[in-house]
Protein backbone atom coordinates (compact mmCIF):
# COMPACT_ATOMS: atom_id res chain seq x y z
CA UNK A 1 0.00 0.00 0.00
CA UNK A 2 1.08 3.39 -0.96
CA UNK A 3 0.16 6.58 1.11
CA UNK A 4 0.16 10.10 0.31
CA UNK A 5 -0.97 13.42 2.30
CA UNK A 6 -2.17 16.52 1.30
CA UNK A 7 -4.12 19.42 2.70
CA UNK A 8 -7.18 20.71 1.63
CA UNK A 9 -7.17 23.96 0.20
CA UNK A 10 -9.29 26.78 -0.32
CA UNK A 11 -9.54 25.85 -4.45
CA UNK A 12 -10.39 22.55 -3.48
CA UNK A 13 -13.76 23.35 -1.75
CA UNK A 14 -17.66 25.08 -2.87
CA UNK A 15 -19.01 27.67 -1.37
CA UNK A 16 -20.16 25.67 1.61
CA UNK A 17 -16.54 25.64 2.27
CA UNK A 18 -16.62 21.88 1.93
CA UNK A 19 -14.15 19.97 -0.17
CA UNK A 20 -15.50 19.69 -3.49
CA UNK A 21 -16.99 16.50 -4.42
CA UNK A 22 -14.99 16.06 -7.84
CA UNK A 23 -11.85 17.32 -6.03
CA UNK A 24 -11.67 14.34 -4.18
CA UNK A 25 -11.18 12.72 -7.56
CA UNK A 26 -7.94 15.13 -8.47
CA UNK A 27 -6.67 14.44 -4.95
CA UNK A 28 -7.01 10.88 -6.09
CA UNK A 29 -4.97 11.18 -8.62
CA UNK A 30 -2.48 13.47 -7.77
CA UNK A 31 -1.28 11.05 -5.02
CA UNK A 32 -1.44 8.24 -7.83
CA UNK A 33 0.84 10.84 -9.75
CA UNK A 34 3.28 10.80 -6.69
CA UNK A 35 3.24 7.24 -6.68
CA UNK A 36 4.13 6.33 -9.90
CA UNK A 37 7.01 8.90 -10.04
CA UNK A 38 8.29 7.65 -6.71
CA UNK A 39 8.26 4.43 -8.09
CA UNK A 40 10.46 5.32 -10.68
CA UNK A 41 7.44 5.94 -13.52
CA UNK A 42 6.67 9.21 -13.53
CA UNK A 43 3.55 9.65 -15.43
CA UNK A 44 5.31 12.47 -17.62
CA UNK A 45 7.80 10.23 -19.08
CA UNK A 46 5.97 7.77 -20.11
CA UNK A 47 3.39 10.01 -21.93
CA UNK A 48 6.49 11.50 -23.61
CA UNK A 49 7.98 8.58 -24.43
CA UNK A 50 4.70 6.66 -25.49
CA UNK A 51 5.44 3.01 -24.67
CA UNK A 52 2.53 3.19 -22.37
CA UNK A 53 -1.04 3.56 -22.25
CA UNK A 54 -3.19 4.09 -18.83
CA UNK A 55 -6.21 5.12 -19.55
CA UNK A 56 -8.94 5.53 -16.35
CA UNK A 57 -12.44 3.77 -17.69
CA UNK A 58 -14.09 3.73 -14.54
CA UNK A 59 -14.25 5.94 -11.53
CA UNK A 60 -16.21 6.26 -8.68
CA UNK A 61 -16.79 7.26 -5.05
CA UNK A 62 -18.44 7.09 -1.74
CA UNK A 63 -18.47 9.92 0.54
CA UNK A 64 -18.53 9.67 4.28
CA UNK A 65 -18.04 13.12 5.86
CA UNK A 66 -17.46 16.82 4.20
CA UNK A 67 -13.74 18.21 4.57
CA UNK A 68 -13.21 21.68 5.12
CA UNK A 69 -9.61 24.03 3.98
CA UNK A 70 -7.02 23.29 6.13
CA UNK A 71 -7.78 19.84 6.75
CA UNK A 72 -5.04 17.07 6.57
CA UNK A 73 -6.34 14.06 4.33
CA UNK A 74 -4.14 10.83 3.96
CA UNK A 75 -4.77 9.19 -0.01
CA UNK A 76 -3.80 5.09 0.87
CA UNK A 77 -3.45 3.37 -2.45
CA UNK A 78 -3.68 -0.42 -2.68
CA UNK A 79 -4.11 -2.59 -6.03
CA UNK A 80 -7.52 -4.06 -6.35
CA UNK A 81 -6.90 -6.21 -8.85
CA UNK A 82 -4.14 -7.01 -11.63
CA UNK A 83 -4.29 -8.79 -14.89
CA UNK A 84 -2.20 -8.99 -18.03
CA UNK A 85 -4.06 -5.86 -19.39
CA UNK A 86 -5.54 -4.04 -16.57
CA UNK A 87 -5.25 -2.94 -13.51
CA UNK A 88 -8.02 -1.65 -10.67
CA UNK A 89 -6.33 0.56 -8.09
CA UNK A 90 -8.64 1.76 -4.92
CA UNK A 91 -7.71 4.81 -3.15
CA UNK A 92 -9.02 5.66 0.57
CA UNK A 93 -8.96 9.17 1.55
CA UNK A 94 -9.15 9.31 5.13
CA UNK A 95 -9.30 12.35 7.63
CA UNK A 96 -6.32 13.28 10.67
CA UNK A 97 -8.11 10.93 12.73
CA UNK A 98 -8.47 8.04 10.10
CA UNK A 99 -11.75 8.13 9.08
CA UNK A 100 -13.29 8.08 5.87
CA UNK A 101 -13.98 11.22 3.95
Amino acid sequence: MYTHETTVRLYDTDAAGWLFFGNHFRIAHAAYEAFMQENERGLGDLIRKGTILLPIVHASADYHQPSYVGDRITVEISAERISEHSFTLLHTLRGAKRELV
